[in-house]
């Protein structure tokens, strides 16, 4: 064997070896990221499991059933939310770029923390045979969320009356606009949450990519990588 012929078998067995340990190091990669992951959940869930419980629950959930621009949607009413909130995603959805006034911006906390992106106004909502005109505080999130809060609830009089199941606007003696039965506030409150956990996925995926390239532009900074080609 020349000594040419065998120099190009070392390369090609450089090259194997250096895919097999690639390979190796993307797993262990994903497993240790995984884990992070995990456990972070965990602590997360240790931590507000009674919120999340009871904020998660479908059980615990109510929903009222409106048309926003014509367009059905099951707005959460959450009486735990100080102001009235929509996710970028169904602004998206509803077509309300036009009403989005981004000049309002800041950060809204509570149980965690998300960038207020600015607010959607003069947004016609018919909640039962009654037209509102409402406003909406523009969040970051990964759910397809739209969410009627406390300050729309007392700019309205409402009462959240659970023995008859309904949603009184006006006061006692007001227009009163039925929950969703628990079955559908269940199928409403599943979609948000699998639009979540599939968004989760694909951020994950992103992630674990742009750690693969930076690693793989820092071992070729430090100079690891051999070619393996000849021009």
């Amino acid at each position: 064997m020349s000594s040419q012929e065998e120099e190009t078998q070392n390369d090609e067995q450089y090259a194997k070896d250096m895919q097999l340990a690639f390979n190796l190091q993307a797993k262990e990669m994903n497993r240790a990221h995984h884990s992070k992951k995990l456990k972070k959940r965990e602590m997360q869930t240790a931590l507000h499991d009674g919120y999340s419980q009871s904020r998660l629950n479908p059980d615990h959930m109510l929903f009222i059933r409106c048309l926003i621009d014509d367009r059905q949607v099951d707005l959460l009413v959450d009486t735990g939310a100080s102001v009235s909130a929509i996710s970028v995603e169904m602004v998206q959805k509803l077509h309300l770029e036009s009403k989005w006034n981004r000049s309002i911006t800041g950060n809204a906390r509570g149980v965690g923390s998300s960038n207020i992106l600015g607010i959607v106004e003069h947004v016609d909502c018919m909640i039962g045979h009654v037209e509102f005109r409402l406003f909406f505080m523009v969040l970051e999130g990964q759910m397809p969320y739209c969410i009627l809060g406390l300050d729309q609830m007392r700019r309205f009089r409402c009462n959240v009356d659970l023995d008859e199941d309904v949603l009184v606007f006006g006061g006692k003696g007001g227009v009163s606009v039925p929950f969703l039965p628990q079955e559908e506030a269940a199928i409403a409150a599943h979609k948000m949450m699998t639009s979540s956990q599939q968004q989760e996925q694909v951020e994950l995926q992103q992630e674990q990519q742009r750690e693969w390239s930076q690693e793989s532009n820092r071992k070729k900074k430090s100079g690891k990588f051999k070619s393996f080609f000849r021009s």
